[in-house]
């Protein structure tokens, strides 16, 4: 199978490779419109990575498969991709040129500035690798494989396997060599080529020295070093498997002390990177011993294929791999902690062939997910767009029956991009419509040439935004470009009724974000920020940084400065005031505390006229001396109202459960700290006075405020939690709104926190879509309802074509941007919704729901013994539609998807 696939790899990337043999390599031919918004989806490779570097001082890095990827290191974003022919085993640069091809019989030249394919050599013999000897000519390492125009392979016996090629008259001159050719490098100071030979058969091989202008060879070692071994130049000296050559003296050194080194990259100081797949570990050439290993080892699949390391020596990346099945793991590493700081996303699907399902009106596409060696089928609905996880195929028989290009109704071309994730769909023309990108099982992108797209949350971060030289996360765009309306109607399937329930949910959207569409204009006005110390480390041992900021604004006064980590505003949701000052510029030094581990921190700025400039982002992983966090536990329940006829059973008995299962887990932290308010204490003036407890927190701390009792809604459909004294037919004087209650968590130390509410209509409404009818359900048996007075709610326009409500959809479709307090909001019930207490559970069944998911480890979906926010959100509220057969579904009110850390 994969050889087929390499064989139709080849035939497409030679028709797309547009660049003609005799273009001269002169950037300023490359004309590129670096103002325009470009959406990039993050797919990653579709095979085995064969070859990775550094450049840019660090902050980039390319890797090299059946394509070239260009990456940005802090963000872990892919910000450009080039096609290529074959595994691309070559990577080199100078300042200003790639140099990539290997595997097949290409090699090309880019432009590092423009990413932009400057010149493309095709020979008959499979390329293998290379590098720049001077400005005009490269040196190009073969094997004794001859490649015809159809990707046919011959073994050719004592062929030329090392040529010099002129890149300014395209003359290739072959050299006095022949031979199976490894890795080739070029020593400008010596003037030789340093390459190792391969013995096929003992799968080892051995360095030469070969001398350009006496075109001979000057030297060859007689040591033996793994098959996959590369050899690297650095200061006049080799390393190479477990040995070091002195380039000038030839004195070999075996430093391996009997261990097997596959890779090896140098360090600080001639020090010396080994890995292998068992391992990796650093060599002090000096004391002439290994450190202990790296954390993070053995390899998850395969084994180690390259790795590169920084210029400063701070951080390296391990690419491991299987190339049989073409799977990868990317992985930045701290040389410091010698701990993993970073994993890239690195997708290993691909279409297998596609064909059309009239029955069901959609596009049936194969799959196999190489990582893991599965093959499944999905549905691309033609009617919403929508795409369902067909089945497991075990059977490779059933993958036969499909194609590579199908016709719909004469109307659209369908195609699969080979060894991708990709189907492209087109119209008769040929044009473009939409590109659906499987992102595993459960997951899809779909996108427009014009940056529209449609995304499932689980692939949001698929999403990413190039603008210029800047790479920009989804949120930075995702208001603008998020349109699954304008989606469903480029397609042109789906009925007017579907594509403006979705537009509704769209506009729902920039409603509550406060956004008009008149803001997405070209000619929009925004005020502008910069962090003028970007260039900060990308690993810290302290856990306080400072910030330069620069902010400005060319038309308006500043209104305010946001400061993000993890998408928790660590200054509160009104962030540093600048109102005040009526100055259209600010320059200030911001002091951070860091969390340990992963630090997203990302600075806007506001105008006076409400609207806010693009995110500038910095990441930061901090290896500070760990230390165990205080757990901080928020109680609130009312069972004892003063009102006797809205008395509960369970509220209070809620609050008392979930605080001592947290008392616990007492010996995961360093202290566990609760404040419980039962009954009678539940004032709105000792609910609001909690705060002062939260504000004891650290930055590493975490916090768990949860509330039980009855949430009603006023006459305006507005949110109350009601206090032991509320009158319920007056919420409004003594009862605690939602955004009362999230201010507790708004601006307190602690970033890692969450928010429980087991109440009825705990989670969202459109009030504008909403009516109060007489209540009509039986409240029946020991399970009753968390309700108060004679009144439920429903739509006022239930004709929806079995569509959801629109706030349904909002929080289906799209990713909630409100970063409100940062915390994660999860609510018992929708805003519609009564919430459920009694029977056999003995508590409110939210809450019953919630423990039994923590205590019995039922709520750790993927079996890894933690249980994170989104694994107990997703089980909660499937645990509680189940138990309530579909009447009561919690729902997220606030929902953090950059920060899902551990819970239980």
């Amino acid at each position: 199978m994969k050889k087929v696939l390499t064989v139709l790899i080849i035939l497409v990337l030679l028709q797309v490779i547009l660049c003609a043999n005799k273009t001269n390599i002169n950037a300023k031919n490359i004309i590129t419109d670096t103002s325009k918004v470009e959406l990039v989806v993050q797919t990653g490779h579709n095979n085995f990575i064969s070859n990775v570097l550094f450049y840019n001082n660090g902050k980039s890095f390319i890797t090299g498969a059946d394509n070239i990827k260009f990456w940005d290191t802090k963000t872990g974003l892919c910000f450009a991709t080039i096609d290529g022919g074959g595994d691309l085993l070559m990577l080199n640069i100078t300042e200003t040129l790639l140099l990539c091809g290997g595997s097949y019989n290409e090699v090309c030249i880019v432009d590092l500035k423009t990413k932009q394919l400057l010149k493309k050599y095709k020979f008959d013999n499979r390329v293998i690798s290379g590098d720049f000897i001077d400005d005009n000519n490269l040196i190009i390492g073969f094997r004794n494989i001859n490649v015809d125009a159809e990707g046919n392979e011959e073994r050719i016996a004592n062929s030329k396997t090392l040529r010099v090629v002129n890149t300014k008259t395209d003359k290739v001159e072959e050299l006095n060599e022949s031979g199976e050719i490894g890795s080739v490098l070029y020593d400008t100071k010596n003037e030789i080529v340093i390459y190792n030979k391969l013995d096929m058969q003992s799968y080892k091989s051995k360095i030469l020295f070969y001398d350009v202008k006496k075109k001979q060879i000057s030297w060859e070692s007689n040591i033996d070093v793994t098959f996959i071994s590369k050899p690297k130049l650095e200061n006049g000296k080799i390393s190479f498997g477990g040995n070091t050559i002195d380039v000038e003296d030839k004195k070999v050194t075996n430093f391996s002390e009997g261990q097997n080194i596959e890779q090896t990259q140098f360090a600080k100081e001639n020090n010396i990177l080994c890995g292998s797949g068992s391992e990796i570990k650093m060599y002090d050439t000096k004391q002439k011993k290994f450190s202990s290993p790296y954390t993070g080892y053995p390899i998850e699949i395969g084994w180690l294929n390259n790795m590169a390391i920084s210029k400063d020596g701070e951080y390296f990346i391990t690419v491991c791999g299987n190339p049989e099945v073409g799977s990868n793991s990317m992985k930045l590493w701290s040389n410091n902690s010698k701990s993993i700081i970073k994993t890239y996303r690195t997708s290993n699907i691909a279409v297998t062939g596609i064909k059309q399902n009239k029955s069901e009106n959609s596009i049936e596409a194969n799959y196999v997910d190489f990582d893991n060696f599965k093959r499944y089928t999905r549905h691309w609905s033609l009617s919403d767009y929508t795409s369902t996880f067909s089945k497991e195929i075990t059977e490779p028989e059933g993958l036969k029956d499909t194609l590579s290009k199908i016709l719909i109704e004469d109307k659209l071309i369908v195609e699969k991009i080979i060894a991708s994730p990709e189907i492209i769909i087109k119209n008769k023309t040929g044009n473009v419509i939409t590109r659906l990108i499987d992102y595993g099982p459960n997951d899809y992108i779909i996108a427009t040439p014009d940056n529209y797209y449609f995304t499932t949350k689980g692939a949001y971060n698929g999403v990413a935004f190039k603008k210029g030289n800047e790479m920009y996360s989804p949120e930075q765009f995702d208001m603008q470009y998020n349109r699954p309306d304008i989606v469903l109607e480029r397609l042109g399937y789906a009925s007017k009724e579907v594509i403006e329930s979705y537009k509704k949910a769209y506009e729902k959207r920039l409603k509550k974000m406060n956004f008009k569409e008149e803001m997405f204009n070209k000619d929009f006005h925004l005020p502008e920020i910069k962090i003028l110390n970007d260039n900060l480390a990308t690993v810290v041992k302290d856990k306080v940084i400072k910030l330069d900021i620069k902010a400005w604004d060319t038309k308006y006064n500043l209104n305010r400065i946001n400061v993000y980590n993890n998408d928790v505003p660590v200054y509160g949701v009104n962030g540093i005031n600048l109102k005040d000052d009526n100055k259209s510029e600010y320059k200030e030094n911001i002091k951070l505390n860091l969390l340990e581990g992963k630090n997203k921190i990302q600075v806007s700025v506001l105008n006076d006229k409400g609207v806010e400039s693009l995110k500038k982002t910095v990441e930061i992983s901090c290896e500070a001396e760990k230390s165990k966090p205080t757990l901080f536990v928020l109680a609130i329940g009312t069972s004892d109202y003063n009102d006797p006829k809205y008395k509960l059973t369970y509220a209070a008995k809620d609050a008392n459960d979930l605080t001592e299962l947290f008392k616990g887990k007492q010996g995961e932290y360093a202290e566990v700290k609760v404040m419980k308010l039962l009954d009678k204490d539940v004032t709105k003036e000792n609910i609001l006075k909690a705060k002062e407890f939260l504000m004891q927190t650290k930055v590493d701390d975490e916090v768990i405020v949860f509330i039980a009792g009855h949430g009603l809604l006023n006459k305006d459909f507005d949110y109350y939690y009601a206090t032991c004294d509320i009158d319920f037919k007056n919420p409004e004087e003594k009862g605690i709104t939602f955004d009362e209650i999230e201010s507790l968590l708004d601006g307190i130390p602690a970033l890692k926190k969450i928010l429980f509410m087991d109440t009825c209509h705990s989670g969202e409404v459109d009030k504008e879509d909403i009516v109060a009818v007489e209540k009509q359900k039986e409240e029946k048996g020991e399970v009753t309802f968390r309700a108060v007075g004679d009144q439920e709610y429903q739509e006022k326009d239930k004709t929806k074509l079995g569509l959801k409500n629109t706030n349904q959809l909002l929080q289906e479709l799209f990713v909630d941007l409100r970063r409100g307090s940062g915390a994660m909001v999860i609510s018992s019930a929708g805003g519609m919704e009564f919430a459920w207490e009694g029977g056999d559970f003995k508590n409110g069944l939210f809450t019953y729901s919630l423990i039994d998911g923590l205590k019995n480890n039922k709520a750790d979906i993927n079996s890894d013994g933690t249980v994170t926010v989104s694994e107990l959100r997703d089980y909660v509220s499937k645990r509680v539609e189940e138990l309530t057969k579909g009447k009561q579904k919690p729902t997220m009110r606030r929902e953090n998807i950059e920060f899902d850390f551990k819970v239980w």
